[in-house]
C-alpha cells in the first residue's frame, strides 16, 4: 500500500497554523507544506480550497475533503501516530483535556487580546484585570490536574500530550502585549506567585524542541501582530 500523500497549507506566522506544524514534527508525520501569505488577500485558488481563508489547511491527495480548523488538524495528525502518546489513553483525562483547551481558548486568550491589541490606554487597567482573573481560574484547574496525574510538568505529568500543543503555540505570542502595551509586564514568578503551577507548565511547554523549532522570529511575527491593533 502506497503512503498517503498529505499537503499542508500553513504560515510561519500563525499561532494557529503552528499547531499543525508541532503535531508533525512530534509524530514525524509527513507533508508537503505550502506557505500562504497573511498579509494579502486570499488568492481565489486557495479560497477554492479553504473558502475561510485561514490555515492551516490539510489535503489528502486523491481526495476533495479538506481538514480544516487547527485544533482538528493537529488532532487528526495526532491520532494518525499513537506511539507518539499526543493522544492520552482514557476518556476522563481526554475530557480534561478538552476542558482546559476550551478554558484557555474561550476565557485566557480573548482576555489577553483584549489587553494586548487595545490603543485605548484608559480601559488597560480593566484588561490587565481581566486577564489576570482567567489566567488565575486557568491555574486553578490546572493545580486539580496536577492533584490527579502526579508530578508536572505537563497538564498529564511527564508527558507532552495534545493539549500541551494546541495551548503551547498560544504561550508563544504572549510577550505582544509586552510589546503592544508600553510598560506593561506580563506576570511572572514574583508578581503572581499564585500562579506557580501555570509557571511550571508554561515553561516546560515553551522548552519543547518542537515548540522552539516552529516559533517564528519576534520581529517578524510583531510587525503582523501589529495589523489588529485597534
Amino acid at each position: 500500500m502506497s503512503t498517503p500523500k498529505y499537503t499542508l497549507y500553513s504560515s510561519e506566522l500563525c499561532p494557529y497554523a503552528q499547531r499543525a506544524r508541532v503535531a508533525a514534527l512530534e509524530t514525524g508525520f509527513k507533508a508537503t507544506e505550502i506557505e500562504i501569505d497573511l498579509t494579502t488577500p486570499r488568492e481565489p485558488w486557495y479560497l477554492e480550497i479553504n473558502p475561510y481563508g485561514q490555515v492551516p489547511a490539510l489535503k489528502l491527495e486523491g481526495e476533495d475533503f479538506v481538514f480544516l480548523e487547527s485544533k482538528f488538524v493537529a488532532k487528526y495528525i495526532a491520532e494518525l501516530s499513537p506511539k507518539s502518546g499526543l493522544i492520552v489513553d482514557n476518556a476522563r483525562d481526554r475530557a480534561h483535556s478538552e476542558f482546559l483547551i476550551h478554558q484557555f481558548d474561550n476565557r485566557v486568550i480573548p482576555a489577553f487580546y483584549k489587553l494586548a491589541y487595545t490603543k485605548d490606554t484608559t480601559k488597560r487597567a480593566e484588561h490587565v484585570a481581566e486577564f489576570d482573573k482567567q489566567l488565575t481560574d486557568f491555574t486553578r484547574y490546572l493545580e486539580k490536574a496536577h492533584a490527579s496525574t502526579g508530578a508536572g510538568p505537563f497538564i498529564h505529568g511527564a508527558r507532552f500530550t495534545y493539549a500541551d500543543l494546541v495551548l503551547g503555540t498560544l504561550l508563544t505570542r504572549l510577550y505582544l502585549a509586552e510589546a503592544f502595551q508600553q510598560g506593561y509586564k506580563l506576570p511572572s514568578r514574583e508578581s503572581h506567585p499564585h500562579l506557580a503551577r501555570y509557571f511550571e507548565w508554561q515553561d516546560a511547554v515553551l522548552a519543547r524542541p518542537s515548540i522552539i523549532a516552529t516559533t517564528p522570529d519576534r520581529e517578524a511575527d510583531t510587525k503582523l501582530a501589529s495589523r489588529y491593533v485597534r
